[in-house]
């Protein structure tokens, strides 16, 4: 795992002239938003599967704006004061810019880029960081009204849940940089996989499949790297499908694999429950590894193993929207293995839960994710938003909560964080014990 700068933090050698580079870099970048058409206030819209995006809806319970021009862009500055666990407060900052195209330069013709840059100053004994990730850059081209044909470097964010992904097969490794452990920003701030992808349409159904190449064997740490290793180590392939079974119940299966990647299969639904709840389930099963065999270097059995997120997702009349969510990993330590792993030296346990943070996959075989997101709290443009995380193995927990203002060109923000436990579960291990995080963030 390689630039996680939060909960999991890696050290890094230091460079004087480094923060003095991602300055001018973002410099740059601005540069680039103020010269770029002007849109109107809008946060940048997801651009991924339009399937999964239609049957995400238990992820959509917070505000989307309406889109205003190809050019999406911001610029974002914070003040962080993180307390490492048994220590004190270290005090840092964070300059991040932000630039996203998405227009289309023919009739029939779609292209898409997207890029983000964190410039991140923090005293010791963490150095200074700046990570540029490059995150969609690829042409789509649509034929007919049903059918697109996409080539390039895409951010395939699978998944209807909200804290835990099991059939979102591609996002191992795509983290290059965490600012806010908010699922919604890691899953739209992570690097895409090359791949050329293909769907068809009809109505209340889809058929779709893609094929992502191997382009190179490691990842890179270079700031500037496009970090081709990260995403496209090995050939994959996923194909998807969805067809209506009777009302408006149309799940979408999946079937995932690849070089050294057993066959998976996925299945995902959503359904409307009343008029202001939605149910969701998300399973994936197939032969895989146990996550502690990876640390072990040793040969595993590869048995079949399951992953599940489910739970439901209840919008009150007062723009409160409640999500609770089951998770389950099958391929995860359960209260004894963690207990176990815990006790072994050099360093086991925290590479385990690196490896967990790198897979963006569950370090625990059980958890408990409860997220609240309150749009016009109180006032008109204050929104609340807070979660948690809950290991059921052994009674951690990870908390977060943000509170933000929106103006019409900027919002300004406070985030806050703590993580919980004995010093042999999941959360309770990380480095980090609390964080807070002042931020304005102005928009081009």
């Amino acid at each position: 795992m390689h630039r996680i700068l939060a909960g999991l933090r890696g050290s890094r050698r230091p460079s004087a002239s480094a923060p003095r580079r991602g300055l001018a870099a973002i410099v740059i970048v601005a540069a680039c938003t103020v010269l770029a058409p002007t849109a109107a206030r809008a946060q940048p819209a997801a651009a991924g599967d339009p399937e999964a995006d239609a049957l995400d809806l238990a992820n959509r319970a917070a505000a989307v704006e309406s889109r205003a021009g190809d050019w999406h862009s911001f610029i974002e500055t914070a003040v962080t004061g993180t307390r490492p666990r048994g220590g004190r407060t270290v005090d840092g900052a964070r300059l991040s810019a932000d630039l996203r195209y998405d227009g289309s330069p023919a009739p029939g013709w779609r292209l898409v880029f997207a890029v983000r840059l964190d410039v991140i100053r923090q005293q010791q004994p963490y150095d200074d960081v700046q990570v540029n990730t490059l995150k969609e850059l690829y042409v789509g081209w649509q034929p007919q009204p049903q059918t697109t044909v996409e080539l390039g470097r895409i951010n395939l964010r699978g998944g209807v849940a909200l804290g835990y992904n099991p059939t979102d097969f591609f996002k191992t490794d795509a983290l290059r940089s965490i600012t806010s452990i908010d699922p919604a920003r890691l899953r739209e701030n992570r690097l895409g996989t090359v791949m050329l992808r293909g769907q068809r349409l009809w109505e209340g159904g889809s058929l779709g499949a893609l094929f992502a190449p191997r382009l190179t064997d490691a990842p890179s740490n270079a700031d500037f790297s496009p970090d081709w290793g990260a995403t496209n180590r090995g050939a994959r392939w996923l194909v998807t499908a969805s067809h209506p079974l009777g009302g408006d119940f149309s799940p979408r299966w999946l079937l995932h694999g690849g070089d050294d990647v057993a066959t998976q299969l996925g299945v995902e639904a959503t359904r409307l429950v009343g008029n202001a709840t939605v149910a969701f389930v998300e399973l994936s099963a197939g032969r895989t590894p146990a996550l502690r065999a990876r640390i072990d270097g040793s040969a595993d059995d590869n048995r079949l193993r399951s992953r599940l997120a489910a739970g439901f997702t209840h919008t009150t009349a007062a723009n409160l929207s409640v999500t609770i969510e089951y998770d389950y990993n099958g391929a995860a330590l359960d209260r004894q293995g963690l207990q176990e792993l815990a006790r072994q030296p050099g360093g086991r346990f925290a590479r385990y839960l690196g490896l967990a943070a790198a897979q963006q996959d569950l370090a625990s075989r059980q958890g408990l994710f409860v997220h609240l997101n309150w749009q016009n709290a109180f006032v008109r443009r204050l929104d609340l938003a807070a979660m948690q995380r809950i290991d059921l193995e052994r009674s951690s927990r990870l908390s977060w909560a943000e509170a933000r203002y929106r103006f019409d060109r900027f919002d300004v923000a406070l985030q806050w964080q703590r993580a919980s436990g004995a010093p042999d579960s999941v959360f309770g291990a990380l480095p980090t014990q609390r964080a807070v995080q002042p931020l304005a963030r102005i928009f081009f």
